[in-house]
């Protein structure tokens, strides 16, 4: 695991206990002997969030899309490349921001994939909740998200505190 000396100066100089530097790192990066296992995971989880969403959106389901964004595994690499890039550690930044895209391209082949496995599937923007919503967000999505990836770090940072979050 690449080890980032100066990330341990930042950390106490903004008020993060550095006791928990080590499971962050541990959580939040894809290094070392199980780096394997982890992308696997990853691509997994991945795949299966795919299929969730993509189905949940085109039955137009909030429930099952919620669904697929609890079990989709992208929010850790994003969280990862932000972390990257605020203490300076570029290659991992890098790595990172290389998986978030290459998941991202793997999402949307997938999603249209599996699209054209249903017959005369026709969604219309404007009348599909789950797409309206999306496409002109508002204030409130705004602060859910940063509320959303607040929490998120906060669950990354905490050995003490359950893996129930998916990503």
């Amino acid at each position: 695991m690449e080890s980032v000396p100066d990330f341990r100066a930042f950390a106490r100089k903004v008020g993060f206990d550095p006791e928990y530097l080590e499971a962050f790192e541990k959580k939040l990066f894809i290094s070392g002997p199980r780096s394997a296992r982890r992308l696997t995971n990853f691509f997994v989880l991945l795949l299966l969030a795919t299929v969730i969403a993509t189905y949940g959106v085109i039955s137009d389901s909030t429930a099952t899309v919620i669904g697929a964004m609890i079990v989709a595994p992208l929010m850790g690499p994003i969280m990862a490349t932000a972390a990257a890039v605020v203490i300076g550690s570029f290659d991992r930044a890098w790595r990172s921001l290389t998986l978030v895209v290459i998941g991202v391209i793997c999402v949307i082949l997938l999603s249209w994939f599996l699209a054209m496995l249903i017959p005369d599937v026709s969604i219309s923007f404007t009348e599909n909740g789950e797409i309206a919503s999306r496409i002109a967000p508002g204030l409130m999505a705004l602060l859910t998200a940063l509320a959303s990836g607040a929490a998120g770090a906060f669950i990354m940072s905490r050995e003490e505190i359950a893996d129930s979050m998916g990503g």
